[in-house]
């Protein structure tokens, strides 16, 4: 199977004010494959948003590539940030539509992609609601359509729940996972919630302090259909790999 994105010892050094330099990743490679989910974990400050910039083409890697379907970058990936950034005075169905209208795709396009994304993923009756009357995952919801709107390969998913309460944050898991799935996407989610690494991703890219590198790359050999975000805790696999990554990513902090 041919990957749809690949990294090759991507490097990123950024220089500062006084002259000198700061090596935020030193040597990251991994490859994301159709229909996948890989999570990014690693310590605070480890480079994981310096890498989505990267991919999503609003940086350029000071060494090293990276290619979404043979290209550096562009319209093929779709980055959802931690907050929703709706605008508050548009409708559900109009912040939907917002990335389409960007790209001057015509009302009589988008509309009903947007009204066949509010329907699919459980929004209808709420096209014309504003963003203050939702709750939040709610408006996560609305977040991901407008992502998924325009038809990426790739989606980024930079820590899309940080923001919420545990229950709306568990619940969301799943069904964001359910809706990556079901519209046949790619994704890359960062995150420092092991948990959720696990119960979103084929697989989990563990990224060392900065300058960062992968330290290990683990297989969650969980079966999809059995990934209840509620569930999972007492398996006894899900409890085996949150140790290993948590033992990866404490050591090398304590480093």
């Amino acid at each position: 199977m041919t990957a749809i994105l690949t990294a090759e010892h991507v490097g990123m050094v950024f220089d500062t004010p006084d002259g000198g330099t700061v090596e935020a990743i030193r040597d990251v490679s991994f490859e994301l494959y159709p229909g996948e989910i890989v999570a990014l974990i690693g310590p605070s400050g480890c480079g994981k948003t310096t890498l989505f910039n990267i991919i999503s083409g609003l940086l350029t890697p000071s060494r090293g590539s990276f290619t979404v379907n043979g290209a550096d970058h562009g319209p093929s990936v779709g980055y959802m940030l931690q907050k929703d950034l709706l605008l508050p005075w548009r409708s559900v169905i109009d912040n939907v539509v917002l990335g389409l209208e960007v790209r001057g795709i015509a009302p009589s396009q988008s509309y009903p992609i947007a009204k066949r994304l509010i329907a699919a993923y459980g929004l209808a009756g709420f096209e014309d609601s504003k963003p203050a009357t939702l709750s939040g995952g709610m408006r996560q919801r609305v977040a991901i359509m407008r992502t998924l709107a325009f038809d990426p390969a790739v989606v980024l998913l930079d820590e899309p729940f940080s923001a919420l309460d545990f229950q709306t944050r568990t619940l969301l898991q799943t069904d964001v996972a359910k809706i990556i799935a079901e519209s046949q996407k790619s994704a890359v989610l960062i995150t420092h919630d092991i948990g959720e690494a696990i119960t979103m991703a084929d697989r989990v890219i563990v990224l060392s302090q900065r300058p960062s590198t992968v330290l290990r790359e683990l297989v969650v050999d969980i079966p999809r259909d059995a990934r209840d975000a509620v569930a999972l805790r007492s398996d006894k696999r899900f409890n085996e790999l949150f140790i290993e990554i948590w033992n990866d990513v404490q050591h090398k902090v304590a480093a």
